[in-house]
């Protein structure tokens, strides 16, 4: 899309295009969107196509209204992270029908955030708080949703919204997928799909070594790139090894003794299959290459099978680990 057709009325049309196109069987499960999503014709395609929705709704007068309506009562059940939140239906300005609202609030710690008033840049204006009868300040959130889930499911499942969108925030601050501007529409999709597919490879490594959290670029790349290296052949054995550096180094080196990648990666990555399950993806050959039969890998130069020796040096830590040997 054009660099001016960025809202949400411009985004709907293209989505139930895409879905359409993949196929009823591989939809999404949820639909979760922001404020700037959440009109009527969205929620109401939602319903007609039985596509359950969650979404952010804006602080509109008749939010506040009855944020303001609940907020001296009873019924606030725990939300999780700090948060409360109440049940209600509200029909806004310009929906079709009533829906289902869960009001949120959060005791702000310190004094409310303030900004500036429009009409006079000198007065500070409260950003929306809430007093109870005790003297507590409270910040407040509006989720609209179909979903039938408790209060404290629904607030989990909004925030998990912020997990799914670092990964676009590390492709576009850390692997440059914000970092190139071209005219033409050709160059930008191919560039935009190398940084992702990188992006992808980086990931199933770093999974690797750490199966249970998601390692960002910025600090994974020099712990696990950042190294110095020697080659030594002795006795038909291609040697390296490899002197870390890193604070973090020591880790790297126990990373490094999983030596059946392949057997690791089907049963702890979770990124794939297991790998009695992998099986490879046909490609279209051009007519133009010739075909080539599948060749067993030749033996390294000088014979043998390459041996890799990690060597860790900590410059915090002058004591030498006895080296890792790992055959590749």
């Amino acid at each position: 899309m054009a660099g001016n057709q960025h809202a949400a009325n411009h985004a709907g049309p293209g989505l139930w295009v895409l879905l359409a196109r993949i196929g009823r069987d591989r939809w999404p499960r949820l639909l979760r969107a922001d404020n700037g999503f959440a009109s009527d014709a969205l929620m109401t395609r939602c319903e007609q196509e039985g596509l359950a929705y969650l979404m952010r709704l804006r602080l509109t007068k008749n939010v506040k209204r009855a944020i303001e309506r609940l907020a001296g009562g009873g019924g606030w059940a725990d939300a999780g992270q700090g948060w409360q939140g109440i049940d209600t239906t509200l029909r806004l300005s310009g929906w079709a029908k009533a829906r289902r609202v869960v009001l949120l609030r959060r005791r702000v710690k310190g004094k409310p955030a303030a900004a500036r008033a429009a009409d006079n840049p000198e007065q500070l204006r409260l950003s929306f708080p809430t007093v109870t009868d005790g003297g507590e300040v409270f910040e407040h959130a509006a989720l609209v949703t179909s979903l039938e889930d408790n209060i404290l499911a629904l607030g989990q499942l909004y925030r998990d919204r912020a997990d799914c969108e670092n990964a676009f925030d590390e492709l576009k601050n850390q692997w440059g997928w914000g970092g190139f501007t071209t005219h033409d529409l050709a160059r930008c999709r191919l560039a935009a799909r190398v940084v992702a597919l990188v992006y992808n490879w980086w990931n199933l490594f770093t999974r690797l070594a750490e199966p249970g959290e998601h390692l960002e670029a910025i600090t994974s790349r020099p712990l696990l790139l950042t190294a110095i290296a020697e080659r030594i052949r002795h006795a038909r054995q291609t040697t390296l090894r490899i002197a870390s550096t890193h604070a973090k180094a020591r880790w790297a080196a126990r990373a490094g003794r999983h030596r059946s990648v392949p057997r690791y990666t089907g049963q702890r990555c979770g990124a794939v299959d297991a790998a009695a399950a992998l099986v490879s993806h046909p490609q279209p050959c051009p007519a133009s290459l010739p075909r080539r039969a599948h060749a067993q890998a030749a033996d390294p130069p000088g014979g043998g099978r390459y041996l890799m020796q990690l060597r860790v040096e900590n410059p915090s830590h002058r004591e030498r680990m006895n080296p890792l040997k790992c055959r590749i």
